[in-house]
């Protein structure tokens, strides 16, 4: 839920930095709380539709504007999970029609001639069990996480990854410098590099 007095997350986010570098930064999302992880000034256009329908045509629309860091943010699996059951035949269905909007999107990138130099990650904010989540089971805890893009080698990941890497594999990727205080690490290991230690410790599930 939207809760306007919840305020901002603060400080130096990938929206900021990016667009401290210039970057027209774009988010796209299914619900409108999703604006609270960035301040409103780091970002060029925000866009708030209810359906996964919605979201990518106004995502394709973007492209065709240009970006330099867009966020896309799918609603309605996680609604129907909730509503019907986690990964249960509606949710399920609700996943195959995302895989044909993601289809469109990255059409798009190549009809602008953006993909060859766009990093597309895929991935999640949590997983669920029975109709909720918050839990640390694996079932809640384990999400995808995939990569596609420049200088990006083919291939399953050995290392742990955590949901902080995606904005940091991000900037990487764009060349932009990473707060000291940030606690994800670039997926160094997705572009062939080997992975430095972890400075903070990730969080997992408890068995």
């Amino acid at each position: 839920m939207y809760v306007p007095e919840n305020g901002y997350a603060l400080g130096a986010g990938l929206f900021n930095i990016a667009h401290a570098a210039g970057l027209r930064t774009v988010m796209v999302a299914g619900k409108e709380k999703i604006r609270q992880i960035a301040e409103p000034s780091s970002l060029d256009s925000f866009i708030f539709k209810e359906t996964d329908l919605s979201v990518a045509n106004m995502a394709i629309a973007e492209i065709r504007q240009g970006f330099g860091v867009m966020f896309v943010h799918f609603p309605e699996a996680d609604v129907l999970g909730h509503d019907w059951n986690w990964m249960g035949l509606v949710q399920m269905s609700a996943y195959r029609k995302q895989d044909a909007h993601i289809a469109a999107i990255l059409a798009a990138l190549d009809q602008y001639g953006l993909r060859d130099g766009t990093l597309v990650i895929f991935t999640a904010d949590h997983g669920g069990i029975g109709h909720s989540h918050g839990g640390n089971s694996p079932e809640e805890m384990t999400i995808p996480w995939i990569v596609t893009g420049p200088g990006v080698i083919p291939g399953p990941l050995a290392s742990f990854v955590q949901t902080t890497d995606s904005a940091a594999t991000a900037a990487y990727a764009l060349g932009l410098p990473l707060p000291a205080d940030w606690d994800g690490v670039p997926v160094y290991e997705a572009f062939g590099l080997p992975a430095p230690p972890r400075i903070h410790e990730a969080c997992q599930y408890t068995k």
